[in-house]
């Protein structure tokens, strides 16, 4: 059976508190039997799409993608038995890529990058989570994830396309994001992800396949087409 995809979304500079977060997400999202999901390929700690990833390496049987930000495509690449890193190329707006290839996701804070990815993970109808001490709403995110990711003047890709109406369904939905509280251990981060995965059906991806930009933004296009 194709596992629930679940991305944590999170700063490059997070506080001890979120780095910890972090990796209780990952234990728990390993033992829900799902595929984590994260902009990173372990190789910063100080990071929370880092963390998350390191601390699922260390669990047998325990599956993760990195999402790589680089500027341009470069093949998949397994790691291990259970670790895939992509590049789909496109620099910060591969932020898009991820809300596109989870299936539900968590959001520790609302640093520029993560709130672009919630944003777009939202827009996707992904069920989001965003655990802060500081409560946002939609008006703010949308502010926030427009210093990483511009809104695109003349879309003329999938990817671009997406991104715009994006930004344009945030500017004018009434949606309020789901808020929780930072969970402070094990107990509380399983029971955050098995709420959040609880009837949440796999978008059945497969990211290893596109080997191309083009490959990518035909993926980005059908993922918009079935919304």
């Amino acid at each position: 059976m194709t596992p629930v995809v679940v991305a944590v979304f999170g700063s490059n500079s997070p506080l001890a508190v979120e780095l910890e977060a972090a990796r209780f997400l990952a234990a728990a999202i390993a033992a829900e039997g799902a595929t984590l999901l994260t902009g990173g390929d372990g190789s910063d700690p100080s990071t929370v799409k880092d963390a998350a990833i390191i601390m699922a390496k260390t669990i047998p049987d325990a599956s993760w993608i990195g999402v790589l930000n680089e500027p341009e495509t470069a093949d998949p690449v397994v790691v291990g038995s259970y670790g895939l890193l992509v590049t789909p190329g496109f620099g910060h707006r591969r932020n898009f890529v991820e809300a596109c290839l989870c299936d539900a996701a968590v959001a520790i804070g609302h640093s520029p990058g993560t709130s672009s990815e919630a944003l777009f993970a939202m827009f996707l109808r992904r069920p989001v989570v965003l655990v802060d001490a500081d409560p946002v709403e939609m008006p703010d995110l949308r502010r926030i994830a427009l210093d990483r990711v511009p809104k695109p003047h003349n879309p003329a890709t999938a990817l671009d396309r997406g991104i715009a109406h994006a930004y344009h369904w945030a500017k004018t939905s009434d949606h309020t994001p789901e808020r929780r509280r930072l969970p402070l251990d094990a107990w509380q981060a399983a029971g955050l992800v098995r709420g959040l995965i609880d009837g949440t059906v796999p978008g059945g991806l497969d990211p290893t396949a596109p080997r191309t930009a083009a490959d990518w933004d035909a993926l980005v296009g059908g993922v918009l087409h079935s919304l």
